[in-house]
């Protein structure tokens, strides 16, 4: 403006301006009056704040301060207390000043301090202010009135302080006046103590009892006056501490106090020098009276301690109560001697500590210790002989025991030496007797059980009625019982009956027995094998016991055992012990067997078993008896124990040869009982022997006619067979039937083999724990005819398979026949193996078995055998199914060498069409003839992999093979696989082959040419990855196409709102480089010749910017090497297709590329036309051995 020209048209626009300049200098100088104006009137407001403040905190403080006087006031018109400033004692003695003021002091002193902290407080705020604000004649108000405030709360402290002095000095007064009375009253009790101790000739016990209590009278006093002392020695230097007035009166009345204290204390001075002549009189009285006491008490335990004098003459009760009355006198004698020695010891100490070393109390104390050894050493003497006189005692009762036990431990030696003289003797005939007695008492009871017969019938039978049974008769009865059928496989020697006889004879040497003698052996009795509950009811629950049965005891049977309601088998019986009746268990539910029949053998042994051990035992004890005696004595060296121990050591040897006897007895009877048992085993496989030889007679027989049968039928049926069956084939118009009744021949052999040898495994497993013997020998052979039996049975097995093989021949021709009439059909009709199986099916599913067979006896008439038809109709009626049909009627080969294809019969006048190669495969349309001009086999075949039909050699000159037969080619999907319409990979999509999907292959696997492939690398902008992608397939197909909308900022732009850029809010400024996606096609502004663009930034901002400027500046450009997917492609990491796959993009993501593109070549795929086994679809698809696999119809 200033270098505008002033007559120019500006002029009018410069004088307004200086206008408003002018009027903008006069407000300010209004607002800069107004600002100092409302500065004043600040500060006036918060100096008036300020005063009104400290007006409130002063008035606050001297409130306080009010409070303080009212309290004084309130004290003065209050006596003060001493009961809170009494002293008490410590714990250690001395006395602690409790100075506290009471309750209403203390509340004063609370109220002047809080008091004057807020005065001083409110000072120190007056201060800051002054320094802060200033206003110093305002503030000088407020310290007068805080002056006055302080003055009165002076006062009240001094008046507080008087105060507390008053009430201290009365609390040590009173206090110290307590201490002195109190100890004027202790002394006043060591008078009275005294007085008991002035009468003459009371007992010691009250003499002794007042000199304690005056004793603890004076101790007492002593301790008070001492204690009042130190108490107004403490209180003088407190007084010091006080006021000049207070602290004179205090002093005044604490001297008056010594005094009396000082008074007190002679007193008691005096009292103590008379206390000692009376204590030392009576302390003379009370050891004079123990001392007599002792000497009484030993007299006592004198006088009892002659009364052991005579031990023999004395019984052991007597003796030990003696002993006890003894030791118990001494006992107490020892107790009054030792508690004198502790008197005269404790006096000694005291007299020692009072007296000087010469005076007559110690002496005579010394000289009553001399005596008080003189009356120990003679109780010590009195303890010795009752300590002799009870080991004398215990010695003759130790050794009297010990012989006792060792004679009856001897005694018992030979009543079971002679218990067990029979078992120990060589002769063993009177156990043994025992031992066949048995035997036969168990005959005789068998025999009468059967017949029914008492034992008083059974007596009058054995004795022939003359009531007297003698050897000869037992003999002659025994005899006939054991040719009893039931008994036939027993044998007892006539020397062994004998035995029995005599064994049942009584011991008084007679030749003949009675009824009454014969009636015991039959008893029925049972000995207890472990220990059981006799009880008094047949049911184990809610019985009571009568007693417990303990082992090895004899119980005789009441009644027939029964079982009762738990299961158990009980009897009712009597003990013969003690003849105690009630109901035992014979066997429990478990098994435990409680009581086994009695046996006269059995007990002798177990009776002589029992009374070795019950020897070993008590031999055992003895000596263990004797070693702990004689350890107990071991420290005994003299006297009479020391006698008894050498005593007792001289019995050791007698208890060892009881001991050596026990042993030697043991092994005795241990060997009798091992040859009684041999004896008993010997007879036991005597008798084993003779009945395993009858059974092994009558097996071996059975078996023999049995092996020798299946042997005859094998051999004859054999002879059928080989007959039948020559060369491996079967003879004859009707081979079937031929065949059918051979196998009913073979089978019925076979059978009779199968039951032999059954026969054989039953007798065998019967035998199964036989050893050596008869049926050990019988054994062996039946193993040797179960091996021979085992060869007739292949024999029929070999046989069996023959015919079943030559069925088997006869079904495969009849087969074959089928077969080749089939494909002769289809050769003569010109059809193929779908319209015979269409024909046959009547355009079903399946081929029905009724119509095959009517469709092979019309095509194949006269070329089956009788029956062979129905035998083939086995294997053809698992081809019913389209899918095994065509199987049945394709045949494949495979080439295993380079063979040419022709396209004629004859070879030398076809042409080649091109070589068969090595693993291809071909299908067989004509069954191989020969070429007679070359003789060679040739076929009629179609190569799988271009469908190329023509003529090959099967076999060269030489035999050397260039087709085998193969199977018919399948491929399985193993995931889902695209069908299409044509052999190109590029072709049209039928549908998609589903995993697990079965093709039956019709054409190839076989390639496409080479394909040219154009490929890219770069990123995808949607997640940054980077890889290859195809632009472009071999069929022209584009995945990729540049992308046109994808700008560039080229040079820094405004992003704005609007399409105007005069009008439109700007948004950002964009950076060279930034990314922008075009939204709109490019609009021009005619009036400033822009052209504008509506864009995306990459922050997802819209609006609009120029693309070119006036001057043809361009500031957006098209991105290069960007393109947009067309269709989905897999983003891969390498060059070549099909490597590995990254991801796949999207159609319509952005790709910007880095590389390429380049051109691949890349091998054509394997393609095959297949024929889904699903549904019967057919098309093309490509061969990748991951996805897709070999299948056979066998898998």
């Amino acid at each position: 403006i200033r270098g505008s020209d002033s007559s120019g048209p500006g002029a009018a626009t410069t004088a307004d301006l200086i206008k408003y300049q002018t009027r903008l200098s006069v407000a300010q100088g209004e607002v800069g009056r107004c600002k100092k104006l409302s500065l004043s009137v600040e500060t006036r407001l918060a100096g008036k704040k300020l005063i009104e403040e400290a007006n409130g905190k002063l008035t606050a403080a001297e409130e306080k301060v009010n409070d303080v006087v009212k309290a004084v006031e309130a004290l003065s018109s209050t006596p003060p207390s001493t009961a809170s400033s009494a002293a008490a004692p410590t714990e250690d003695g001395k006395e602690k000043e409790q100075e506290e003021p009471d309750k209403a002091t203390k509340e004063a002193e609370a109220a002047a301090a809080e008091a004057s902290t807020n005065l001083k407080n409110f000072s120190r705020y007056l201060e800051l202010q002054l320094k802060k604000t200033g206003g110093k004649e305002e503030i000088e108000k407020f310290q007068d009135r805080v002056e006055k405030a302080q003055g009165r709360l002076d006062g009240c402290h001094r008046a507080i302080k008087d105060r507390s002095e008053k009430q201290l000095v009365a609390g040590m007064l009173q206090e110290s006046t307590l201490r002195v009375s109190t100890a004027e009253d202790n002394v006043k009790k060591v008078a009275e103590a005294e007085k008991p101790l002035s009468v003459e000739n009371s007992p010691i016990e009250d003499a002794i009892k007042a000199l304690g209590d005056l004793e603890a009278a004076v101790t007492a006093a002593t301790n008070a006056a001492g204690n009042a002392k130190t108490f107004l020695a403490m209180k003088r230097l407190a007084a010091k501490r006080l006021g000049e007035a207070a602290r004179n009166s205090t002093n005044e009345a604490l001297v008056t106090l010594q005094e009396r204290l000082n008074a007190a204390s002679a007193t008691l001075a005096e009292r103590k020098k008379g206390m000692l002549e009376r204590k030392t009189a009576t302390i003379k009285r009370e050891i004079v009276a123990a001392m007599q006491e002792a000497e009484k008490k030993i007299e006592e335990a004198a006088d009892t301690t002659k009364g052991l004098t005579n031990v023999t003459e004395m019984s052991a009760e007597d003796m030990k109560n003696a002993c006890e009355k003894a030791a118990a006198s001494q006992k107490q004698a020892q107790g009054v001697v030792d508690t004198t020695r502790s008197l005269l010891q404790s006096r000694q100490r005291e007299a020692k500590a009072a007296c000087e070393a010469g005076s007559p109390l110690l002496s005579e104390v010394s000289k009553h210790l001399e005596q008080c050894t003189k009356l120990q050493a003679a109780l010590d003497k009195q303890c010795r002989v009752l300590r002799e006189q009870e080991h004398k005692f215990v010695a003759q009762r130790l050794l009297k025991d010990a012989i006792a036990l060792v004679d009856g431990l001897e005694k018992k030696l030979e009543t079971t030496t002679e218990k067990a003289a029979p078992l120990a003797s060589d002769d063993l005939g009177e156990v043994t007797g025992l031992m066949f007695l048995s035997y036969m008492v168990d005959i005789l009871k068998q025999y009468a059980s059967a017949t029914k017969k008492s034992t008083k019938e059974l007596f009058a039978e054995l004795s022939e009625n003359t009531g007297k049974l003698n050897e000869v008769r037992f003999v002659k009865a025994m005899t006939k019982l054991l040719e009893r059928e039931e008994n036939k496989d027993l044998f007892f020697s006539e020397d062994q009956q004998k035995a029995a006889f005599r064994s049942m004879l009584m011991k008084d040497g007679g030749a003949e027995i009675s009824e009454a003698e014969f009636a015991p052996h039959f008893r029925s009795r049972y000995m207890v094998s472990c220990q059981v509950s006799m009880t008094d009811h047949l049911t184990v629950k809610g019985g009571k016991t009568v007693r417990k049965l303990e082992e090895n005891e004899v119980v005789e049977a009441l009644e027939e055992p029964v079982k009762e309601g738990a299961g158990l088998l009980r009897v009712k019986a009597r003990a013969e012990k003690d003849d105690k009746q009630g109901y035992v268990t014979i066997s429990g539910n478990q098994g435990t067997l409680y009581l086994e029949t009695y046996s006269q053998f059995t007990a002798s042994q177990k009776e002589i078993d029992s009374q070795l051990q019950e020897l070993a035992d008590t031999a055992k004890e003895a000596l263990r008896y004797i070693e702990s005696k004689t350890d107990e004595l071991k420290s005994a060296r003299l006297g009479p124990l020391a006698e008894t121990k050498a005593e007792l050591l001289k019995m050791r040897p007698r208890i060892s040869r009881v001991t050596q006897s026990q042993t030697d007895l043991r092994q005795k009877v241990t060997a009798s009982q091992k040859k009684l048992s041999e004896i008993v085993e010997a007879e036991k496989r005597s008798r084993l022997e003779a009945m395993e030889k009858k059974a092994a007679a009558a097996l071996l027989e059975e078996i023999t006619a049995a092996e020798a049968q299946a042997k005859s039928d094998v051999e004859k049926t054999a002879s059928m067979v080989e007959a039948l069956v020559k060369n491996g084939s079967v003879e004859g118009d009707d081979p079937l039937a031929d065949i059918s009744k051979a196998e009913k021949e073979v089978e019925a052999a076979a059978s009779s083999v199968d039951s032999a040898t059954s026969l054989i495994n039953e007798k065998l497993s019967s035998t199964k724990g036989a050893g050596k013997g008869p049926l050990g020998e019988a054994r062996s052979t039946l193993v040797k005819l179960k091996v021979s039996l085992g060869s007739i049975d292949s024999r029929c097995k070999k046989l069996a398979a023959s015919l079943k093989a030559a069925s088997s021949r006869i079904a495969s021709e009849g087969y074959d026949i089928a077969v080749t009439a089939l494909k002769a059909q289809m050769q003569s009709s010109s059809a193929s193996a779908d319209q015979l199986f269409k024909e046959l099916s009547g355009g079903g599913e399946e081929v029905k078995a009724e119509g095959l067979r009517s469709f092979l006896s019309k095509i194949a008439a006269g070329k089956f055998k009788s029956g062979q038809l129905e035998l083939a109709m086995e294997s053809l009626a698992k081809a019913s199914k389209k899918f095994a049909f065509l199987e049945m009627l394709q045949e494949y080969k495979d080439c295993v060498k380079e063979i040419a294809l022709t396209d004629g019969f004859a070879v030398k006048d076809s042409k080649t069409i091109r070589k068969i190669l090595v693993g291809e495969t071909v299908e067989v349309l004509e069954s191989a003839k020969v070429d007679a001009a070359v003789d060679l086999p040739r076929i009629k075949c179609r190569a799988l992999a271009d469908g190329v039909v023509g003529w090959v050699t099967l076999r060269g000159n030489q035999g050397t093979a260039y087709l085998e037969d193969g199977s018919k080619p399948y491929l399985r999907c193993e995931q889902e696989v695209p069908l299409q319409v044509a052999f190109e990979e590029s072709s049209a999509e039928a549908r998609k082959a589903a995993a697990g999907e079965v093709f039956e292959v019709l054409e190839g696997p076989r390639k496409e040419p080479a394909l040219e492939i154009l490929r890219i690398r770069g990123k995808a902008k949607k997640d940054g990855k980077t890889g290859w992608v195809t632009l472009k397939d071999s069929a022209g197909v584009e995945f990729l196409v540049p992308h046109t909308r994808l700008l560039i900022c080229s040079q820094s732009i405004a992003l704005t709102a609007g399409f105007d850029i005069s009008e439109g809010k700007a948004v950002r400024k964009l950076d060279v480089g930034e990314p922008l996606e075009q939204l709109d096609d490019e609009v021009e502004d005619p009036q400033k010749k822009l052209f504008r663009i509506r864009v995306k930034t990459s922050r997802d901002e819209e609006g609009w910017i120029t693309v070119k400027g006036t001057q043809g500046t361009a500031f957006a450009e098209p991105m290069e090497n960007v393109f947009m997917c067309n269709r989905a492609v897999p983003l891969e990491a390498r060059v070549a297709v099909g490597s590995a796959a990254i991801r796949t993009l999207e159609t319509g993501e952005v790709f910007e590329a880095t590389d390429g593109p380049k051109s691949e070549s890349k091998e054509g795929a394997k393609r095959a036309q297949g024929r889904s086994l699903k549904d019967g679809s057919v098309g093309w698809f490509t061969v990748n051995p991951k996805i897709v696999v070999p299948w056979s119809s066998q898998s």
